[in-house]
């Protein structure tokens, strides 16, 4: 089963999608918990080579290896960012550190570009396998890390604004708070494959 959330209440902890398929009824909920709180820091996390698995093969899907984080050989790195949480749904942690991959960005610029956020808010998923099993990401990476103005207003500077219908209306800590307050939010949608 594979997708993502349609929008960002669908995308919050107390948020349930159930998907029908015919092997019966799918729930998922695609964030264990949402934070508010000012970035910290932002140091190196990890760092890979992925190497062709034959002559002439694109590198997706190949093997890896781990490299230093300034090694230029690397293809894929990721950044650790860490939040003193002023508030939040699903942690009770005065701290929490997330994973987050840096995409093409020269991996300076980009760790200097997120230490510059400050007061952020970002829903959060811990990965349960895999090479990063119990580390936390970023429902819908950097494009939903949304900034926090002194007024409460929440902005998302990664997302396009011809996506901002994803927001339904979120775009104060008020407003997000009052939809994570509710017991539970339901989304009933079809099979999907992928």
């Amino acid at each position: 089963m594979s997708g993502e959330p349609q929008s960002l209440i669908e995308a919050l902890p107390n948020a349930v999608t159930t998907f029908r398929t015919a092997n019966g009824n799918h729930d998922i909920t695609w964030s264990d918990s949402v934070v508010i709180g000012k970035v910290t820091s932002v140091d190196p996390g990890s760092a890979i080579e992925i190497e062709a698995t034959k002559p002439g093969e694109d590198s997706d899907g190949g093997n890896y290896r781990e490299v230093d984080f300034d090694d230029p050989k690397a293809n894929s790195r990721s950044v650790l960012v860490t939040i003193d949480v002023e508030w939040s749904k699903g942690t009770e942690d005065e701290t929490v550190q997330f994973r987050i991959g840096a995409g093409d960005a020269d991996p300076e610029k980009y760790m200097a570009s997120l230490r510059g956020l400050g007061k952020v808010v970002v829903l959060l998923d811990e990965r349960e396998n895999g090479r990063y099993k119990g580390d936390l990401f970023p429902r819908g990476g950097a494009s939903l890390i949304g900034t926090v103005d002194t007024s409460g207003s929440i902005v998302f500077p990664g997302l396009p604004v011809e996506e901002s219908e994803y927001l339904g209306g979120i775009d104060t800590v008020a407003e997000l708070r009052l939809q994570v307050a509710k017991e539970a939010i339901r989304f009933v949608r079809g099979a999907l494959t992928g």
